[in-house]
Order: C-alpha cells, then structure tokens, then sequence
C-alpha cells in the first residue's frame, strides 16, 4: 500500500496499479497483459494456467518437448513405437490439452534418431 491506495505490480515488467476500490477493478491490469512489451505470450488470461510449481505461464504448448517426452517414456519403459497411435494414448493427450499435436510412429522413429545422433555428438 502506497499513498494510501491499495497497488498490484505486474510480475513481468514490474509497473504498478491501483487496485480495490468501487471503481477501480481488474480492468486496468487486464488492459496492462494486452500490451505488455515483457509478456507478448500473456495475451489472453484464459489461456494462462498455474503449473505444477505453482507458477502462472501460457498454456501454450511446446510441441517439440512433449516429443521428446514422449521419447523418452518409450525408451525408458520399452514400449513400442505405436504407442503414441493408440487410440486411449490420443484421447488422454487430447483431453489434457486440445491444442496438442498428434504424430506418429514415424515422426517419434525419425524423432529419437536426430536425439540420438544429437547425444553422439556431445559425447
């Protein structure tokens, strides 16, 4: 509390707003994430999640880590490639995230062989 108002500072770029009172709401900040040079993924509220470390990020996926997750479950537990086509596997992802990219057996082959030759490389 500043001046004797009540303020809220931006995690990102760290400005601050007054906030409370009956004219003065969320619509500031809200209007703030719309054109936060810091944040540019930050554009919509809604699609901002609090993850397992109880930090706010974008739901946004990275795509090309949820393959090399996927990689590595099929490695580490020897399941076969076909895994990712299996028809629960798909549903599971799709329900965990819409946004998520489906591939297959082929994609994760080829996938787990530039990670490989990748691994090669730095040893």
């Amino acid at each position: 509390m500043k001046d004797g108002k009540e303020k809220a500072k931006c995690n990102a770029c760290r400005q601050e707003y007054v906030i409370g009172g009956t004219k003065i709401g969320t619509s500031t900040f809200l209007h703030h994430l719309k054109k936060c040079n810091v944040t540019p993924k930050y554009k919509d509220v809604g699609g901002m999640i609090i993850d397992n470390t109880r930090k706010l990020r974008s739901r946004e996926l990275d795509h090309k880590h949820v393959r090399e997750i996927m990689i590595m479950a099929i490695v580490k537990h020897g399941l076969p490639f076909k895994f990712v086509e299996y028809k629960w596997i798909r549903e599971l992802l799709s329900y965990l995230n819409l946004d998520v990219e489906h591939v297959s057996r082929n994609i994760v082959v080829s996938n787990l062989w530039k990670f490989l030759l990748v691994l090669w490389c730095l040893i």
